[in-house]
């Protein structure tokens, strides 16, 4: 509430806010895959992001949009996974272009960009100190961490060859029994 005082002023002291982020996503959406970056989303300005905050207070009974932000969105991202556990590492998330596209609450002048981008940059250098082991698949299901134990060396990687995803893995059978 702090960066945006007119929350405050539009719904008093009990204000609330929530957020819908919205990505189009289509077949020809610019995603692609090569060995220096990883996985990239966007590029040249391609991928559109709006992002809707809503407001409410103890008197409103559903929120109601106060404003509407475009922007444009680059993504760098290290997706890689290693005996079922991926590894989802945004490296770089680029904003651009930010626009206010809707204001239901008459705000004032703000670097939206600015402020976006620091917003982003927050949180995606929260998500990787939160999330740097990974996420174990066998997590999600008991089965999936069975056929790891048969599986081994689970590998999917985009820095193996520019537009491909790279993926492999050994059996439990390929082992040496001096191994097992």
């Amino acid at each position: 509430m702090q960066a945006f005082p007119e929350f405050a002023r539009t719904f008093g002291p009990d204000a609330r806010m929530s957020l819908i982020v919205d990505i189009p996503v289509s077949s020809d959406l610019p995603f692609n895959m090569n060995m220096r970056d990883g996985i990239l989303m966007g590029g040249q300005n391609q991928t559109t992001l709006t992002l809707m905050i809503l407001g409410s207070n103890s008197t409103t009974e559903e929120p109601v949009t106060a404003i509407e932000v475009e922007m444009f969105v680059d993504v760098k991202l290290n997706l890689t996974m290693q005996d079922l556990i991926i590894y989802p590492v945004p490296q770089t998330v680029q904003i651009s272009y930010t626009n206010l596209t809707y204001d239901g609450i008459g705000m004032y002048v703000h670097d939206y960009g600015k402020f976006f981008q620091a917003v982003i940059d927050d949180m995606t250098e929260n998500f990787n100190l939160q999330n740097k082991k990974g996420f174990p698949l066998a997590d999600f299901s008991p089965e999936i961490g069975m056929i790891g134990g048969l599986i081994k060396n689970t590998t999917l990687s985009p820095y193996i060859s520019d537009g491909w995803l790279y993926g492999g893995f050994s059996m439990y059978s390929d082992l040496h029994p001096s191994q097992i």
